[in-house]
């Protein structure tokens, strides 16, 4: 099993609370397909929904989603660029998207790319962008992207509204918040039984209203 479908896996078990010490996937297939079916279904919904409510604006490839794979990315086949490890054996050359393979994350303000070092890219990303990150730990340093950087950043969470994790990551976006040197909102929606939130920088920026 590659390191993406483990990941996706990791989500599932997050949002039905699967806690199991030995987790045997065979027990969970079905469900496990039935929810991957669902859930990339629900992600082209949250991005028609950020793309209704102006969350994201015009798509360029100045705009940066970040790890993700070809059953969680929101913007592919879109003119945006993509940074994630999870395309290795996707064929790509007749999406729009410019993507480029390498893991992604944030030291201080400074956005890294591991595994490659394209500075071109780096110059010339005004966004970044993620979704239900599997890990939310490796989103701790994102609000220093907009504190102390040049850039924005969008931080979604999207799913089914008897998920059991909704109330957890609604409380990281919450926790991300807080730890802006500006006042933002976090934007949601419930439609049928969907929810979607989302934490833009480059929306709801409030200048003259700074956090003590």
């Amino acid at each position: 099993m590659d390191n993406y479908m483990e990941q996706l896996i990791k989500l599932f078990r997050q949002a039905n609370k699967i806690d199991c010490d030995f987790f045997n996937f065979d027990d969970y297939r079905e469900e496990f397909y039935c929810w991957l079916s669902r859930y990339t279904k629900n992600g082209e919904l949250y991005f028609k929904w950020l793309k209704e409510e102006g969350i994201l604006g015009e798509l360029s490839p100045a705009i940066a989603e970040t790890g993700k794979g070809i059953f969680d990315t929101v913007t592919m086949n879109q003119n945006t660029t993509l940074i994630s490890p999870y395309f290795k054996n996707i064929e790509t050359k007749n999406y729009k998207n410019r993507i480029v393979d390498c893991d992604f994350t944030v030291f201080g303000s400074i956005p890294l790319y591991i595994g490659r070092e394209p500075f071109d890219v780096v110059r010339n990303i005004d966004v970044y962008m993620t979704q239900n990150p599997y890990d939310i730990d490796s989103l701790v340093n994102w609000p220093g992207l907009y504190n102390y950087g040049e850039n924005n950043f969008i931080i979604g969470v999207y799913g089914n509204n008897y998920d059991k994790d909704r109330k957890d990551k609604l409380r990281y976006l919450k926790i991300t918040r807080e730890r802006l040197v500006n006042v933002f909102d976090i934007k949601e929606e419930t439609v049928d039984d969907m929810y979607f939130y989302a934490l833009s920088t480059n929306y709801t920026k409030t200048k003259n209203k700074i956090k003590k």
